[in-house]
């Protein structure tokens, strides 16, 4: 009787929850799903004398006939990014997305590709060649300085605090790509970028083909950069680069420019077999994010003077004074700095941590590949991929500075470190509809993280 009385209590329980439950209807009302785009549509409006005069100044005006301005071109591809769209195709599905009606400045892709086809004309593109004698091989090197020019503009009137450091960091990466004029090296087919960055705002861009690796012509890439910085008024005391920048010329080019370097040296048995332990000194180095519980970082550590590219210059040997990650096909044991910069005024732990922060600039292609789609490049030739590619730069400057103001707003609830995935979680994919009382048309964000309030009180003012 117990037990039939259970299932007679459960079977009662059920049909009861049966019936309270909510009726499932569909609605025809439109909702957008990135609502929390508005907010930054604010930021732009807000800049928008800022941002029409620096494009006219270095584009000009779009034909009278063109239905969407360089502001509407730039503006989608951002939200695109900021919603998580990885190729040009996805703004169709992101207009599906929105179909309020309350953004009417997204453009297709065919328009994409059409502006970015207009700011490669070769008027505006310089290309270098070079030939290697022994393998009979062609490479070529792509330069867009209007686009470069109108890229230093946008960090200047958005992030004119990074432009005080006086570092700049050069480096390359590998954009993997099959476009018919993409060529093959060792790590694969595709592109080698060159980007020159200050505390991890890109100022200067170019690109080359696949089978240029980095270290081919490194001084005629460098001149291009570093002259079109100048020419602008920007002057740096110390470049800091990779060991492809490891070579007399370079290292000659780089002193036309900056007074001081700080590079990686190529590992050298015959400079390393005569370094002994008992001659190394032991210095703590940590790292700016160490925690309170995590143990101190010692490192061996090594100098001596020498002479490099015809000026006096310092030989930095370090490793960890606990090597957990030997390695397992070379003796060499040390990494090796050179450097120019005076003993009085930098001692040895100093260079090294500041090489060491040069990881900025890996994270930066790191966020150009995953966040601005830069590691899908839309276009068909080299030449209208680096337009591409400095447009992603340009919105990474966009986007960081809005991150700013959100931190600003929110006292730090969204971070400057955050990188998009987050910002879209967090604000862009909140959902969103038109409401209308009379004439008050209200554009409504449905959320419940009262966090957030702020930005809707920024934004209504």
């Amino acid at each position: 009787d117990s037990t039939r009385f259970a299932e007679s209590f459960f079977f009662t329980i059920l049909v009861l929850n049966f019936k309270t439950m909510a009726k499932i209807q569909f609605s025809d009302k439109p909702v957008d799903s990135f609502g929390g785009l508005d907010i930054f549509r604010t930021f732009f409006n807000k800049n928008a004398d800022l941002i029409a005069g620096t494009l006219k100044t270095h584009l000009g005006s779009r034909p009278k006939q063109a239905k969407y301005s360089y502001e509407d071109v730039l503006f989608t591809f951002m939200s695109n990014c900021l919603v998580g769209g990885s190729f040009i195709e996805d703004f169709n599905r992101l207009k599906k997305r929105m179909p309020s009606g309350h953004f009417q400045q997204f453009c297709s892709p065919d328009t994409f590709t059409n502006v970015m086809s207009q700011l490669s004309e070769h008027s505006n593109i310089s290309t270098s060649e070079s030939c290697d004698k022994d393998n009979d091989t062609l490479y070529t090197y792509f330069f867009n300085n209007k686009m470069n020019d109108l890229l230093i503009s946008f960090a200047e009137a958005f992030d004119p605090e990074s432009l005080q450091s006086d570092i700049l960091d050069h480096d390359h990466s590998k954009l993997f790509s099959s476009k018919h004029d993409s060529k093959y090296c060792y790590k694969g087919q595709g592109y080698y970028t060159s980007i020159f960055s200050v505390d991890n705002t890109p100022l200067y861009v170019s690109m080359q083909d696949g089978n240029a690796v980095p270290k081919k012509e490194l001084a005629c890439v460098l001149e291009a950069g570093l002259s079109a910085l100048k020419n602008r008024g920007k002057s740096f005391k110390i470049f800091r680069a990779d060991g492809a920048a490891y070579n007399k010329e370079v290292i000659r080019k780089i002193l036309e420019y900056c007074p001081y370097y700080v590079t990686r040296a190529n590992k050298s048995a015959a400079r390393q077999e005569p370094i002994r332990a008992e001659m190394c000194s032991t210095v703590v180095i940590n790292p700016t994010c160490k925690s309170k519980n995590e143990p101190d970082r010692e490192f061996l550590v090594f100098e001596q003077k020498d002479n490099f590219a015809d000026t006096n210059c310092r030989r930095i040997f370090y490793k960890a004074a606990i090597d957990t990650q030997p390695d397992l096909f070379s003796e060499i044991s040390f990494f090796e700095i050179i450097t120019n910069l005076p003993q009085e005024q930098y001692s040895t732990a100093e260079i090294i941590q500041m090489y060491q922060h040069r990881g900025a600039s890996e994270r930066l292609f790191d966020e150009l590949k995953n966040d601005y789609n830069a590691a899908h490049l839309p276009m068909s030739a080299a030449c209208y991929n680096l337009t591409c590619l400095i447009v992603c730069c340009i919105a990474k400057v966009f986007i960081q500075a809005f991150k700013v103001q959100l931190a600003s707003l929110t006292n730090g609830y969204v971070r400057i470190t955050h990188r998009i995935k987050r910002l879209t979680f967090l604000l862009i994919s909140i959902p969103a509809k038109i409401i209308r009382h009379g004439r008050r048309v209200i554009y409504t964000l449905f959320s419940k993280d009262k966090k957030l309030k702020p930005l809707v009180t920024w934004a209504n003012s």
